[in-house]
């Protein structure tokens, strides 16, 4: 077998070279598995390429489980990269570290300069996990499978699209088809669930130990059809089903009056599950049903706090229960109750100095605590240097975490209004020219937001609210030219919505606004 450049006219045998550290050989399998059982969609198959008559992507090597017995290691290796169209590479912080991974690289670089190298991240930032040799060839990342990026699902997808050169879309949807045929057997799934969790509850009358064991299995099991199984489900079926498994979990979980008997990992699994049903039910608006679920969290989080109240795990935690609690309180109309959660909230976070953590949970809810309190201070005028702070905190987190984040009315949506309110906060506390600058900043974030998103009304609408808040700020001619821009982005999304009763209002508000 000879390299790309030499005279061998064989075909190579592998699709993919799979390089990969030690520490990442649970990874490595479950991947290696994926990519040889996945089938590409009939009308995306090249039937004049061996190996995909039958849709599979071919043959991918895989070293701790291809390799025979070999006195020459690095002879066989070379033998299997020489022999593989494209390479992909693990990236971790541990594989920046393995000589074998670099020297892999090395040489699928020298047999193939002209094939694809596919860098796909697993652990840690793409600064502290890429390999050197890939960082100074500027190879772009093909795929982050972290639950932050891409997310195991999605990044699976942009490994097989690398790959065999089809695109992206059309693998999501063909996917997304496949899970929601799958709908009535997770049904299924769903009514065995709930029937073990019953036969459990009796076992755990005669034998404790037994009971704490298939407790902790059971409860497993719905975290993840919370959590895991709901991401790979959609369309309405998906909603039926989780909206099925929502009440018997929290029946499962009200039915639990008394913590003490709980271990610490059942207390904290019981958070996450209660906290996401309570997130769904706010998002449907069903304020009472979010209230029970919240509650229930908040009070779950404060017996794990109460047991070990120097714990910064457990400090976080109950911080992230008073946020959600104040997140729904605002939606409520009770923005009192909303800033004493958010105040409490604030206060956890800032015994374990939770905007030094690297976490990116620990960082997004701290951008959001200290925004909102930023935001109250500002509308009560009660801003001091502590207030600054915050909103210091709230900038500095929401750049470091925009830059990460690809879904712009997300982070980079809340940045927005974070430096809005941060430049009132300094026109207030008498900095007026460093407002000044602060408001260039928001409008030149939220112009370039708009302009890359024409189509996304929420952009739209932010904008239009900024240009219109922040105009009562600048001198009349300025003023007037901020005014009629936000007027004009009102008439069109009034135009598009006639119905919205909160744009038709902002434009008579404008509209007095220039009259005056």
């Amino acid at each position: 077998m000879r390299s790309s450049e030499g005279t061998s006219s064989a075909t190579p045998s592998f699709r993919a070279f799979l390089s990969y550290c030690h520490a990442d050989k649970l990874a490595a399998q479950r991947l290696h598995r994926r990519l040889e059982n996945y089938r590409l969609p009939r009308h995306l198959r090249q039937p004049s390429e061996g190996g995909m008559r039958d849709g599979r992507i071919g043959k991918v090597f895989r070293d701790r489980e291809d390799l025979p017995a070999a006195t020459d290691l690095s002879a066989v290796v070379r033998q299997a990269l020489a022999a593989s169209q494209a390479l992909i590479v693990l990236c971790s912080p541990d594989a920046k570290l393995s000589r074998w991974v670099a020297r892999e690289i090395e040489l699928f670089r020298e047999l193939h300069p002209d094939r694809p190298i596919l860098a796909a991240l697993l652990r840690g930032e793409p600064e502290e996990a890429l390999p050197a040799s890939l960082r100074a060839s500027g190879e772009p990342l093909a795929a982050d499978l972290r639950k932050n990026g891409d997310g195991a699902r999605l990044g699976f997808l942009k490994v097989v699209a690398g790959l065999v050169g089809v695109p992206l879309d059309a693998l999501v949807q063909r996917d997304s088809q496949r899970q929601v045929r799958r709908v009535m057997a997770v049904t299924g799934l769903v009514a065995a669930v709930a029937l073990a969790m019953g036969v459990m509850t009796i076992i755990a009358f005669k034998a404790r130990g037994e009971a704490q064991r298939q407790q902790a299995e059971a409860e497993g099991l719905i975290e993840y059809m919370l959590t895991d199984l709901r991401e790979d489900l959609d369309g309405a079926a998906g909603v039926a089903v989780m909206s099925r498994v929502n009440k018997r979990a929290l029946s499962y979980y009200e039915d639990q009056q008394s913590l003490e008997s709980l271990s610490p990992e059942s207390l904290e699994r019981r958070a996450r599950v209660i906290g996401r049903l309570g997130e769904d039910a706010m998002s449907r608006k069903d304020f009472g049903l979010a209230r029970r679920n919240l509650e229930e969290r908040a009070r779950t989080t404060l017996g794990l706090l109460d047991e070990d109240p120097t714990d910064p795990g457990r400090q976080f935690d109950h911080a992230l229960s008073l946020n959600r609690l104040a997140v729904l309180s605002q939606a409520e109309g009770n923005g009192e109750q909303a800033e004493i959660d958010l105040r409490k909230s604030w206060t956890l976070l800032s015994k374990v100095q939770a905007w030094k953590s690297r976490n990116t949970e620990w960082q997004r809810t701290t951008t959001l605590v200290a925004g909102n309190l930023c935001a109250i201070d500002v509308l009560n005028k009660a801003v001091d240097e502590e207030t600054l702070t915050k909103c210091r905190i709230a900038i500095e987190l929401g750049q470091a975490l925009a830059k990460r984040d690809d879904v712009a009315s997300r982070t980079p949506y809340d940045l927005a209004f974070n430096l809005m309110w941060h430049s009132v906060a300094l026109e207030q506390a008498g900095r007026r020219d460093e407002a000044q600058g602060v408001r260039r900043e928001t409008l030149q974030l939220t112009d370039r937001l708009a302009a890359q998103n024409p189509d996304n009304r929420k952009i739209t609408a932010q904008r239009m609210e900024i240009y219109g808040y922040l105009a009562s700020f600048e001198a009349p001619p300025t003023r007037r030219a901020m005014l009629t821009t936000a007027m004009d982005i009102a008439r069109q999304l009034t135009r598009l919505d006639p119905d919205h009763a909160d744009w038709r209002s902002s434009l008579e508000n404008y509209r007095t606004k220039l009259e005056e």
